[in-house]
C-alpha cells in the first residue's frame, strides 16, 4: 500500500491515519481506491477543481488513459461533493464500471475515490452483432415459465458486461420469486459480453426482474430480483437528542412535544410490501413483537414510517432502532470480515420489551436471534448507543469470539463501538465521550442497564 502522494499545497506528504485503510489500494497495476479522510494530500480552489486535479494527475495510475469515461451525476450532500463517471465502449455503457470521487466541501480536497473502471475490454464483440431484442423475446421470458399469470418486458438498453459475478442467492424461496427461477443461467466465464440488460414485470404475483441475456449468442446470463428492497422513509434521532443538543435536561420524560424537533428524515430498506402492507423487515432485522408488553409494530399501506416520538407514538422507537441496526449491520458487512458476513443472519427486534423495565438484551440462544429494548427511563430504543451495544454482543456470537466469557472485556467493546459509529453522524461534536447521551440523562436516579 502506497501513502505517499503529490504535495499541492507544500504542506502534508502522507495522507493522515485518523481512520483504517488510509492510504492506496492497488490491484494488477491499477490503483483502484485512494483514502485521505483528513483531505491532507490533494487540495485545491475548489472541491471540484480538486477531483479534476487529482483525476488529471493520477490517470496514469487510474489507468484511465484509454478509457471512455463520462461523468453521469454530481450531488452535494452534508460536506462533500460526490462525482460519478460512467465508463462507455463503443458509445455503450459498461455496467458496474464507474469511478467515483468524493471531495470535502470544508477543506476543497479529495477525500475518497474509488475506481471501478475496465481497463482491458479487448475481444469485446462489435455492437452489430447484437441480436434484436424482439429476436431474443422468448428467451428472455423463459425462465418465468408457468409461476406467473403473466409476465412481459417494460425495457432495456444494449451494454457491455464484464461476467464477473452473480447476485446473491436467498436461502428460501421468497413469496414471488423462487431459488430455482433466481439460479436460472449460467456461470460466470469473466469475459465481456453485449447483453441485452432488461427489465421484466410479472403479475399473479406482481414483481419485477432484471434478465440478462447474451445480445449475441442469446443465451441468458442471470436473473436478478429487482422488487425484493423497497427504500422506506422514516422519522429518527440523529444521533439523539443530548448530542445534537448539548441539552442535558432533555430525557425520557421529556414530552413527545420537545422531542419531535429532533427527529429528521432518513432513509432504509426494507422488504417490498406482503398483502399490500409494508413493515420494519429487511435483509437483517425485523421488528417482532415477540416479548411483553403486547403492541403491534408498525405495518404501513406505504413505505413511510414517520411517527411522533415516544410518549405520544411509541412505534417511533421500531422505526429508531431499525435505522440505526440496519445501517450499523451493512456498515460492518463492507471490511468483508468472511466470518462475520457468513454467519450473520436476520434478528428479531423488539423495541417495546422487557416488560418495560429499564434494561435491553441480546438474546443469541434462539432461532432467529433476539433483541429487546426496555422503555424504563429514556426508552433503549431510542439512544443509538444501547441499540448498537446490543447488536455488538451479536457480532461477538456471529464472529465466535467469546475470548474465555469474559463479561468486561464483551461489554467494553460493546461500550466503545457504539460511540465511535455515533461520532460519524454527530454533527455538532457534544458529548463525544459519552457513551449513553441521552439514556444516561441528568435527572435520572438510576444508570441504565444493558445485557
Amino acid at each position: 500500500m502506497s501513502e505517499n502522494g503529490p504535495d499541492i499545497q507544500g504542506n502534508e506528504t502522507e495522507a493522515l491515519r485518523i481512520v483504517p485503510d488510509v492510504g492506496e489500494r492497488v490491484h494488477d497495476g491499477v490503483l483502484r481506491e485512494f483514502t485521505d479522510p483528513g483531505g491532507s494530500l490533494y487540495r485545491a480552489e475548489s472541491p471540484r477543481a480538486a477531483i479534476d486535479r487529482f483525476v488529471a494527475q493520477r490517470g496514469g495510475d487510474l489507468k484511465t488513459g484509454g478509457v471512455d469515461l463520462r461523468e453521469v451525476d454530481s450531488a452535494e450532500g452534508i460536506g462533500t461533493l460526490r462525482v460519478r463517471y460512467r465508463q462507455f465502449h463503443n458509445d455503450l455503457p459498461v455496467i458496474g464500471a464507474t469511478l467515483q470521487a468524493v471531495a470535502s466541501l470544508r477543506t476543497a480536497s479529495v477525500v475518497k475515490v474509488s475506481n471501478g473502471a475496465d481497463q482491458d475490454l479487448t475481444g469485446a464483440p462489435a455492437p452489430d452483432l447484437a441480436r434484436p431484442l424482439d429476436d431474443l423475446r422468448d428467451t428472455v421470458l423463459a425462465p418465468f415459465g408457468a409461476d406467473f399469470d403473466s409476465v412481459e418486458i417494460l425495457d432495456s438498453q444494449l451494454a457491455y458486461l464484464r461476467d464477473a459475478g452473480r447476485p446473491t442467492l436467498p436461502e428460501a424461496d421468497y413469496p414471488t420469486a423462487s431459488v430455482a427461477l433466481l439460479s436460472y443461467g449460467t456461470a460466470p466465464d469473466g469475459a465481456v459480453h453485449l447483453v441485452h440488460d432488461v427489465k421484466v414485470q410479472t403479475g399473479g404475483p406482481f414483481e419485477v426482474f432484471r434478465v440478462v441475456v447474451d445480445a449475441v449468442s442469446g443465451t441468458v446470463l442471470f436473473v436478478e430480483l429487482l422488487g425484493k428492497y423497497v427504500t422506506a422513509n422514516l422519522q429518527a434521532f440523529m444521533p439523539d437528542p443530548v448530542s445534537e443538543s448539548d441539552d442535558g435536561t432533555l430525557s425520557g420524560g421529556s414530552s413527545a412535544a420537545t422531542l419531535d424537533a429532533f427527529r429528521h428524515a432518513v432513509q432504509a430498506e426494507v422488504d417490498a410490501a406482503a398483502n399490500g402492507t409494508f413493515r420494519l423487515r429487511g435483509d437483517w432485522f425485523n421488528c417482532n413483537d415477540w416479548d411483553s408488553p403486547t403492541f403491534a409494530q408498525p405495518a404501513e399501506a406505504s413505505a413511510n414510517f414517520n411517527y411522533q416520538t415516544f410518549p405520544a407514538d411509541r412505534r417511533f422507537l421500531s422505526a429508531n432502532a431499525y435505522f440505526w441496526l440496519d445501517g450499523f449491520a451493512r456498515y460492518l458487512r463492507t471490511f468483508n470480515n468472511s466470518t462475520l458476513n457468513a454467519n450473520m443472519v436476520r434478528v428479531d427486534v423488539d423495541a417495546q420489551g422487557f416488560s418495560g423495565a429499564d434494561n435491553s438484551q441480546w438474546q443469541g440462544a434462539v432461532t432467529p436471534p433476539r433483541i429487546r429494548f426496555g422503555e424504563g427511563g429514556a426508552p433503549d430504543a431510542s439512544d443509538v448507543g444501547v441499540i448498537v451495544h446490543e447488536y455488538v454482543h451479536g457480532v461477538f456470537d456471529f464472529l465466535g469470539s467469546e475470548h474465555g466469557g469474559s463479561g468486561s472485556y464483551e461489554h467494553s467493546f460493546c461500550d466503545a463501538v457504539p460511540a465511535i459509529y455515533r461520532d460519524r453522524f454527530n454533527v455538532n461534536q457534544h458529548r463525544r465521550t459519552e457513551t449513553f447521551p441521552f439514556d444516561n440523562y441528568a435527572d435520572s436516579l438510576v444508570m441504565p442497564n444493558s445485557a
